[in-house]
């Protein structure tokens, strides 16, 4: 999986999971303690990544001024397509005080594209994070932390614990005026706080 998301040359490449997948051990209550970082890098996936209703579980990040996007996908790009994954039992917490640290359980930051007709964006659907998943970044979104461009979000679910300088239920940071592009349908939230759905609006 980790090769996936890394490799050059993703773009309308198909890729589909055929089991769950265990990134850290979570079976003790202090899983965090020993857990190792997951992936680091500002490489695009352009692909189509199909998770065949599969589950992602100790998704893991520790990060102090190191990192600026992270996430199962750490950041997406034109026309890349997520679908049909669940997140469990993760903690992802990024804290960059020099420059934009996002954050988000499938995509931590959708990449800008000079993409006037809103063609190329992004497609992220039937994925989502429990209320075992927490997000804490400077930019912490359930679904996608950061989105430079237009999203397309469909069927998707978010009911952990978000917190963050912007911070949004499904997605962290919209970035006007990117923001009105976003179409979000038949997706839904459940947190403790009163949270938007996304954030820096207006």
């Amino acid at each position: 999986a980790r090769a996936i998301l890394i490799a050059d040359g993703t773009s309308h490449e198909y890729y589909k999971l055929s089991e769950d997948i265990k990134i850290n051990d979570t079976s003790g209550s202090d899983w965090t303690k020993n857990a190792r970082n997951w992936l680091l890098t500002k490489t695009a996936f352009t692909g189509h990544f199909n998770g065949n209703g599969h589950i992602i579980s100790g998704l893991y990040y520790h990060i102090d001024g190191t990192a600026t996007y992270v996430g199962l996908f750490p950041i997406v790009g034109a026309k890349a397509v997520i679908e049909k994954v669940g997140v469990v039992d993760s903690y992802l917490y990024n804290q960059n005080a020099n420059s934009d640290a996002n954050a988000a359980a499938i995509a931590g930051f959708v990449e800008w594209m000079n993409d006037e007709k809103y063609e190329q964006r992004a497609i992220i659907r039937q994925c989502f994070a429990d209320d075992s998943v927490t997000v804490e970044a400077k930019y912490a979104g359930g679904i996608v932390g950061g989105a430079a461009s237009a999203v397309h979000m469909e069927n998707c679910y978010f009911t952990g614990t978000i917190s963050g300088e912007k911070y949004g239920s499904l997605i962290g940071d919209g970035w006007n005026p990117e923001a009105q592009y976003h179409t979000i349908s038949h997706c839904y939230t459940s947190t403790l706080e009163d949270n938007p759905i996304v954030g820096n609006i207006g």
